[in-house]
């Protein structure tokens, strides 16, 4: 089978090849290629407050973004990142409301990959 669609090539097949200018750069099951990419997983942290960024150089090298009171991080190990966000929460009296996490899709893979990351 051949499809632009990675969702539905994951739903279907066991296996996916992805084909970068004519060759196939990566194979495996849609969750060997998910590991072995390394594609990101999307966290989402609401606290009691309102954030400022300066507050979470610690989060760095994942990517963030301050929404209000909400922080959203994308990452490759989540749970180091949470641990992180929840004991600077502590230590700046934060509570934390709610926490989701996203898994990596395989359209995140494809895109990971034809950048050539």
């Amino acid at each position: 089978m051949t499809t632009h669609n990675v969702e539905e090539a994951g739903a279907l097949c066991d296996r996916i090849a992805i084909i970068k200018n004519g060759r196939i750069v990566e194979l495996g099951s849609p969750d060997e290629l998910k590991i072995k990419v390394g594609a990101y997983t999307y966290v989402t942290i609401t606290f009691n407050r309102a954030l400022e960024s300066r507050e979470l150089v610690f989060l760095e090298p994942c990517e963030y973004k301050v929404q209000a009171s909400k922080l959203l991080i994308v990452c490759s190990k989540p749970v180091e990142a949470i641990v992180k966000a929840v004991e600077f929460a502590k230590e700046a009296g934060l509570e934390v409301l709610d926490i989701r996490i996203s898994s990596p899709t395989l359209e995140d893979v494809f895109v990971k990959v034809a950048k050539g990351e």
